[in-house]
């Protein structure tokens, strides 16, 4: 079975809920997916990964300038 990680940021937990969703639908196409929040993180968690998922929060002006904060770029560098 193929292997899916979704790791997520959420502010308000609009992000996590996303996370958990399409965690439910890879389940039922029969992949074997996790949810990990950012800050729970562990290598051992990317071990025989085949499908990487990330998803955060932006801020900036509504339409331009959007960006994730600084501890989301962090992590995402040492992955």
């Amino acid at each position: 079975m193929k292997k899916v990680l979704i790791v997520f940021q959420s502010r308000k937990g609009q992000t996590r809920k996303y996370g958990q969703e399409i965690s439910k639908y890879l389940h039922e196409k029969g992949f074997e997916p996790e949810v990990v929040a950012v800050d729970e993180l562990r290598a051992d968690h990317l071990q025989d990964v085949s499908h990487l998922l990330l998803g955060c929060w932006t801020s900036g002006l509504y339409i331009v300038l959007q960006h994730p904060d600084r501890n989301w770029i962090k992590a995402v560098r040492e992955i």
